[in-house]
């Protein structure tokens, strides 16, 4: 789990420095990032908030990423532990003679964020 945060931390600050500079017609800007903390001069904070706010609409706001994420790890169950060790029709991991459920990821999906709940947030992290 941690790598997954660290993952989704480093794709948006990817994509807030792109649409940041994209913005701002490629100006040099004083813009300050460390991880998932951003820093601009006070005449780009609005601009550097819609931004972010519009990353975090586009990767938590779909479906998609976890769809291929979910696919993602139990491909890699499969080829790391051979095709039976992942039970597709109740979702379990047998490895070793140790049974373990395996999250649904449609009830993570379910109470997914709603776009227009990051964009009309009064904070970028709530």
């Amino acid at each position: 789990m941690p790598n997954l945060i660290h993952s989704l931390d480093a794709a948006s600050l990817a994509l807030v420095v792109d649409l940041y500079f994209q913005g701002n017609n490629s100006k040099i800007n004083n813009f300050f990032a460390i991880h998932d903390c951003f820093a601009v001069t006070a005449n780009n904070v609005v601009n550097l908030i819609t931004n972010i706010k519009l990353v975090y609409i586009k990767i938590y706001s779909e479906d998609n990423y976890l769809l291929k994420f979910d696919e993602g790890i139990i491909n890699s169950i499969k080829l790391q532990f051979g095709k039976n060790a992942f039970n597709d029709k109740n979702k379990t991991i047998k490895v070793n003679g140790v049974e373990i459920n395996y999250p649904n990821v449609n009830n993570l999906i379910s109470g997914k964020i709603k776009a227009n709940n990051i964009w009309n947030s009064t904070y970028t992290i709530n």
